[in-house]
């Protein structure tokens, strides 16, 4: 499958939504989540519903009470596989209790969500992005899943997870399935016939770097996905936070003019100029990166572990030269002193008003148990590391193909993230995944169109910096 339309929804309904990529072998779709989505249904003080809706009946979310609902958004049929033999076993213990579990495209899941909640039928357990937790847990939506967190063994939770759900209450109130980082993957060949370095320290020695393998029109340095609103926010947040700056102030408000982010658009600005990316980077989607650099239309782009599996599928022969390789760090612009990357790590959450919440905790007790979630780990074993210590150590797992054969990928993912430079998305500064109202500007296109107006258009960065911090400073009240 290459692609799935999405559905179409309005603004207090349900409008337009743009394509979301699907699919394409073992390769990944889910990084479309579009500001057509979430901007129509995130609007106002409110991510999905007010919760006194939460006490009818209704078909949209959870089958009822004889059903625990599950709605994940993994998109490899391999791993939906793995989940569902996990809950054959989970049944087969449990006699009397049926699991539906459904994968929801991340476009579609704001829709379906709010959908379920105003049915007062939402489903048991849901896989988000982190941000959603605080806006979801700030109406009082979720239940605490510490059950869940006291099931593992006492020093196993990763250190650098285990405190990204647990808020002011000591309470945690979800647990990431699993976790990746963004990286800079790159053709060694063609860096070597260029006889260029991949990993360079600051902004301008890797605009010189990728410089040396461009020969447009066949090859561009870098290849970045500009198509869809999520990808270009990725971006920011990672260039900004890399250049010494952040999104917000203490206070929560939008720091959209301070000088990192307006260097951070002069060096977009000067990609697009001097053709380092493509002139096509706007109609890109995430998918078209990587196919770029697999068959040497770039040299290079900003991925994730499962980037690997489209290279295997589309470039099987280099592959086996071991002709791709990641960047052990990233480099930092010039208000910056170090650096920060995408910390992938989606959580499951358990809704408190959801039929089978009892059973939903035990559920996922039962999920990190070491063989069923070593069986779900190892699907896509380079993008879905575990949050378990002690799985990283099963003799089981390490004998996995795809984790000897991409070894250093995970090495170099463990090692940034272990590093502390790893946040999650939208979140240059830990204290900004408390701002409830983040997922708002994460879906109001604010960035992206700063961004554009900046590198296809060319506005004055400050210009287009002022008006998008007017944009947001007006998200945030009408939130608050």
């Amino acid at each position: 499958m290459s692609g799935q339309d999405e559905k179409a929804v309005t603004a207090e309904k349900v409008v337009s939504m743009t394509r979301l990529e699907g699919i394409r072998g073992n390769g990944i779709g889910r990084r479309s989540f579009m500001k057509g989505t979430a901007g129509a249904l995130l609007g106002g003080s409110a991510l999905l519903g007010a919760p006194a809706l939460l006490s009818g009946c209704g078909k949209e979310g959870g089958s009822g009470d004889d059903v625990l609902t599950i709605w994940h958004t993994e998109p490899t049929p391999v791993t939906q596989k793995a989940l569902d033999e996990i809950i054959q076993r989970y049944q087969a213990e449990n006699s009397g209790l049926k699991i539906s579990a459904e994968p929801v495209a991340w476009a579609d899941l704001v829709v379906k969500l709010r959908a379920a909640l105003e049915a007062g039928n939402p489903p048991d357990i849901v896989q988000c992005e982190p941000m959603f937790v605080r806006t979801l847990q700030s109406q009082g939506l979720l239940r605490n899943v510490d059950e869940v967190v006291k099931s593992f063994a006492d020093g196993d939770y990763r250190g650098f997870l285990e405190p990204m759900f647990r808020f002011e209450d000591g309470h945690y109130y979800g647990v990431p399935h699993a976790w990746g980082v963004d990286l800079i993957s790159y053709r060694k060949d063609l860096y070597d016939r260029a006889g260029a370095d991949p990993a360079q320290a600051t902004w301008d020695d890797w605009k010189e770097t990728l410089k040396k393998v461009t020969n447009p029109p066949d090859t561009y340095g870098l290849a970045l996905a500009g198509k869809d609103t999520h990808n270009i926010n990725e971006e920011v947040y990672m260039w900004v936070g890399s250049n010494g700056g952040r999104l917000f102030d203490a206070d929560g408000k939008p720091t959209f003019t301070e000088r990192p982010v307006l260097e951070m658009l002069e060096f977009w600005r000067d990609l697009a100029k001097e053709r380092i990316i493509s002139p096509e980077w706007t109609s890109m989607d995430y998918l078209a990166t990587l196919s770029a650099v697999a068959g040497g239309k770039a040299a290079s782009n900003l991925t994730f572990g499962r980037t690997a599996y489209t290279y295997q599928e589309e470039a099987p022969d280099l592959v086996a030269k071991d002709a791709f390789g990641v960047v052990p760090e990233k480099p930092v612009g010039p208000s910056g002193e170090d650096w920060i990357t995408q910390l992938d790590a989606e959580p499951w959450v358990v809704f408190k008003e959801a039929s089978r919440a009892d059973e939903a905790i035990d559920f996922l007790k039962f999920f990190y148990g070491r063989d069923n979630y070593r069986s779900y780990l190892t699907t896509v074993p380079i993008q879905l590391l575990p949050i378990l210590e002690s799985m990283s150590e099963d003799p089981e797992y390490q004998q996995n193909d795809d984790i000897k054969r991409w070894s250093s990928w995970v090495d170099t993912q463990k090692k940034v993230a272990e590093s502390g430079r790893a946040r999650p998305l939208m979140v240059t500064h830990w204290q900004d995944l408390k701002r409830p109202y983040l997922v708002q500007i994460y879906a109001s296109g604010v960035l992206a169109d700063m961004v554009t107006s900046v590198a296809v258009d060319g506005e004055d960065p400050g210009k287009a910096a002022a008006n998008a911090q007017r944009k947001a400073e007006q998200i945030v009240a009408d939130y608050e």
